[in-house]
């Protein structure tokens, strides 16, 4: 039997490799109220100012950022845009300041998904009496997928949509069938963030600062045996619909500089 022979290779005329600086990150981080989504703009924020200051930071906010973002952060801008339709305009002027010739921020938040369907569901609640508001909800789920598809495959930068859920983990807040079924699918990345209650001996241990971690001190700042690590599940457990990046491990602690700097292939503080 003759050898066969060797086929050549045929690709598309405009098929390339893919490129390092080619990855920008569409990131949706769910969890509970409380868990520090927000929190994790501000240490992001610390860490890029001491390793890449010049680096910036947007924020699409749908309440005032000021009190978990804290102000005096000179990387740090944020727009207050409480509503869909807001959102989608900021983001429609970042795609068409891009196409120009303009950098946009190196990332940006929109805290949060959740917050902005606040809003509309107040304004389908205030509706006429008897009014079918079926399609206030269809046009609430298109248009949080809208956002999400246009940030990311035009916006050419990293996003992150913040969503907060339910207390267990297991529903997004966020009313109508068509957002929650397809959040996940519309990222490139989703983690959930979920705190984790550590009591230790303070006699034969001490707790270590570290960017995801809070330790409970009395009212003389002394440690009580008690702190709250943040930590990131980055894939589909079973338990809530994550997914994940083949530079991370199933759970990650939730200092977000890292985290991006492995899906990026960027050094890592202290490496």
């Amino acid at each position: 039997m003759s050898e066969p022979k060797p086929q050549q290779l045929w690709l598309p005329p405009n098929a390339a490799n893919i490129a390092a600086g080619d990855i920008n990150v569409a990131l949706g981080i769910m969890g509970p109220a409380g868990a520090g989504k927000s929190f994790l703009i501000r240490q992001l924020a610390l860490r890029w100012l001491k390793r890449w200051p010049q680096r910036r930071i947007l924020v699409l906010a749908s309440e005032n950022p000021s009190a978990t973002i804290g102000s005096g952060l000179s990387n740090v801008f944020s727009v207050m845009a409480p509503s869909l339709g807001q959102v989608t305009a900021e983001v429609d002027r970042m795609v068409e300041a891009r196409k120009a010739g303009f950098k946009v921020p190196d990332i940006v938040f929109w805290d949060s998904a959740s917050g902005s369907c606040d809003r509309e569901r107040e304004k389908l609640r205030g509706g006429r009496e008897g009014e079918d508001t079926r399609s206030g909800y269809f046009d609430l789920g298109a248009g949080v997928m809208g956002i999400m598809i246009k940030a990311r495959d035009e916006l050419k930068t990293d996003w992150v949509t913040l969503c907060t859920t339910t207390q267990d983990g297991r529903e997004l807040c966020i009313d109508g069938k068509m957002a929650p079924r397809s959040f996940t699918r519309l990222t490139t990345v989703c983690f959930m963030l979920m705190p984790e209650t550590i009591r230790y001996d303070t006699a034969a241990q001490t707790a270590s600062e570290q960017p995801h971690r809070s330790i409970g001190v009395n009212e003389k700042g002394q440690p009580v045996g008690m702190l709250v690590d943040r930590v990131f599940t980055t894939m589909n457990t079973g338990e809530f619909a994550g997914k994940g990046h083949f530079s991370l491990g199933i759970r990650e602690k939730a200092i977000l500089a890292d985290v991006l700097a492995k899906i990026h292939g960027e050094k890592e503080e202290g490496s």
